[in-house]
């Protein structure tokens, strides 16, 4: 069974938050997820992880720790040109992709909790 952190859990929890897909559905995202960069460890190759870039995992050799032996591992990163851009707009002032994904997110939240709420109103008159 995989184990998350506390931090682990604290970062699933606000994705779940962002996204409103139920926390179980954002847990299986990320134990699927990690099975899928062990994978690609063992075929020596990169994961696309989508609108961020590469991550490529490489074993450096062991480590000897006062714990034990560890896995020194190095990870190389390579943003694609939407996180690229989406970062330069942000330090330029820029609106970006990802603001205006938000604004429609909470326009969306907005108008179906309002739209509950009426007729939840008219249903009770």
């Amino acid at each position: 069974m995989l184990k998350f952190s506390k931090k682990d859990k604290n970062s699933m929890q606000r994705i779940h938050l962002l996204s409103g897909k139920p926390l179980s559905l954002v847990r299986e995202f990320y134990e699927a997820q990690i099975v899928e960069f062990i994978l690609s460890f063992i075929e020596e190759s990169s994961v696309n992880i989508p609108l961020l870039g590469e991550i490529k995992i490489n074993y450096l050799g062991d480590k000897i720790t006062p714990r034990g032996k560890k896995a020194n591992i190095d990870i190389d990163f390579v943003p694609n040109d939407f996180f690229i851009r989406e970062v330069g707009l942000l330090i330029d002032g820029e609106p970006t992709d990802i603001e205006e994904h938000i604004k429609e997110r909470i326009k969306k939240v907005v108008y179906n909790h309002l739209s509950e709420d009426i007729e939840k109103e008219e249903f009770s008159e």
